[in-house]
């Protein structure tokens, strides 16, 4: 156990790391750019695939530049705040955490501003890293020995998916969201700096009467449970995300899911699909990972969606390299699923939006703050 003092020491720091870590958040909001031509491109692209024509989408982006002097000045402010001498060990954790997510906010900004050349497959790689022979031989099973979901017939809007989840928050947390609607690459996304929700109103995604379920688990008893504790925390990192964040919480999205008996095997096989074809992107043009997802029986918009998601970094599509992050989402499956087996179970997870291997680093803060927090596992958990 620290000391009083060095207690009070540590913790003031971290406030002012809070404070200095908004401040360079508020600065940098990374969004991915958007493409101009992807329609044409996409056209292109399928009418010479079907006469056996090799071609190569060339993307074109409405882009946005970063300049990093301001974000080196204050990365340095925010370092010195995090030092920890050499004979003193970071006992609760949190300033490692903020140390990798600096670490990650210096490989977006840089991946952004090389967005469309290869060298931003580097920076992407420091991000997130890449999939291993294992878990795309794990994928590849799931895709081979896939069975379709059976969706019901009655279709709903995205406005009723945004009202639902709105009006759960509400009961739910006593707590007020904003829900907006627009063509994005995620079927739902929170928005924690604007406290809102984001519903895909792409006409290519199509929600059912049972997805309203489904949402309501991921994105009000996950998501919004792991940032309103992490409000409670004090710890703006745990409120925002930490860098190992986003693989665990779209895991225990998808297991809460599954052990509910909501889980879509249509989204894990997309993911599946996403965490081969960003192994292969690394090696391979865009045409040659396209006719690797054709081998799993995707269809031709599916394929393709799932291909410019991996290469979608690239002016030139031909060339090796992609962006890589979208194999997370099956990796956290897999691996909330193994973690759930553990003593503990899958309730510390909750305490913010943190991930699996955050949890050692900040084992003495969990235990000796006794940081009252809820979680869906706190009671035991059923199959339906």
């Amino acid at each position: 156990m620290k000391s009083d003092k060095l207690d009070d020491k540590y913790f003031e720091e971290i406030k002012k790391a809070n404070k200095l870590f908004v401040e360079i958040s508020n600065r940098y909001h990374f969004e991915i750019p958007k493409p101009i031509n992807l329609e044409e491109e996409k056209k292109t692209f399928l009418n010479n695939f079907n006469k056996g024509k090799v071609y190569n989408p060339q993307i074109e982006f409405d882009l946005k530049k970063f300049y990093l002097t301001d974000f080196y000045k204050m990365r340095f402010k925010l370092s010195y705040l995090l030092h920890v001498e050499e004979d003193e060990k970071d006992y609760y954790g949190i300033k490692t955490l903020y140390k990798n997510k600096l670490y990650e906010l210096y490989n977006k900004i840089n991946y952004h501003d090389f967005w469309g050349e290869k060298e931003s497959t580097e920076f992407i790689k420091n991000c997130y890293g890449k999939p291993g022979f294992f878990l795309v031989f794990r994928a590849k099973w799931f895709c081979r020995f896939f069975n379709q979901d059976n969706k019901s017939l009655k279709q709903i809007s995205e406005k009723e998916i945004g009202k639902s989840i709105k009006s759960e928050v509400l009961k739910t947390y006593k707590d007020k969201v904003k829900v907006s609607y627009k063509n994005s690459d995620f079927e739902v996304k929170f928005c924690e700096s604007k406290k809102e929700f984001l519903v895909n109103n792409s006409e290519n995604v199509k929600f059912y009467e049972e997805d309203i379920l489904r949402l309501k688990l991921s994105e009000v008893d996950v998501v919004y449970r792991r940032f309103f504790n992490g409000i409670k925390s004090k710890v703006k990192l745990f409120e925002v995300g930490t860098k190992n964040s986003l693989e665990t919480e779209v895991g225990l999205k998808l297991y809460y899911e599954s052990v509910q008996g909501v889980l879509s095997k249509d989204k894990v096989r997309y993911y599946a699909g996403l965490c081969i074809a960003s192994r292969y992107c690394l090696s391979k043009s865009f045409y040659k990972v396209f006719k690797i997802l054709k081998k799993f029986k995707f269809t031709d918009q599916e394929a393709f969606d799932i291909t410019f998601r991996v290469k979608r970094n690239l002016f030139d599509t031909s060339k090796k390299g992609g962006f890589t992050k979208d194999y997370l989402f099956y990796s956290g499956f897999l691996k909330v699923q193994k973690f759930s087996k553990n003593k503990k179970g899958l309730r510390d997870l909750f305490i913010g939006r943190i991930g699996i291997d955050d949890l050692k680093v900040i084992d003495k803060f969990i235990t000796d703050k006794e940081i009252e927090f809820e979680s869906p596992f706190d009671v035991e958990i059923k199959n339906k």
